[in-house]
């Protein structure tokens, strides 16, 4: 659910307040960092995606698979999988979303469909130039699936992990 602003509402990391409440995941430019998506949503699957950042699925409920490359990936109930994200070079001078929501066929508005959101935030080595008011970085969102969108599940079900 997204307010008119184009940004993730109302949830923040899973809990209702402000972006400041959102969980952040601070990293360093050009380091790479395994995240574990696990879904502790009891019926819905999910789609979770990072803005303007790939993510190398490696592992997929303690099965190592193929690595494949990924914008949007999508978790199943009670699923985990382990990904590579490997921050930008150099420091962006902008934040990114980390967002997730539900993926369903059912009728919209029979359960909670919000999209749910951290933040990933770059470590800036120069504390003392303009850019390090993070307040004042532009934020980015990424495109997730749309809540039903089918194609987006086929192709990656289809993909070289599970081909």
């Amino acid at each position: 659910m997204f307010n008119g602003s184009g940004l993730p509402g109302p949830l923040y990391g899973g809990c209702a307040g402000k972006k400041e409440d959102a969980f952040t995941l601070r990293v360093k430019p050009g380091k790479t960092y395994m995240l574990r998506l696990i879904n502790a949503a009891l019926n819905d699957e999910l789609f979770f995606a990072v803005a303007n950042h790939t993510l190398t699925v490696v592992d997929v409920d303690v099965l190592y698979v193929k690595p494949f490359a990924v914008d949007s990936l999508l978790i199943a109930s009670g699923q985990t999988s382990n990904m590579f994200l490997t921050a930008k070079s150099s420091f962006p001078g902008a934040r990114y979303y980390m967002l997730a929501r539900p993926y369903a066929i059912t009728r919209p508005g029979t359960f909670d469909n919000s999209t749910v959101a951290g933040v990933l935030e770059y470590e800036e080595h120069d504390l003392a130039s303009p850019t390090s008011d993070k307040n004042r970085l532009p934020t980015f969102t990424p495109t997730l699936p749309q809540i039903n969108d089918t194609t987006a599940v086929s192709n990656y079900t289809a993909s070289s992990a599970f081909g």
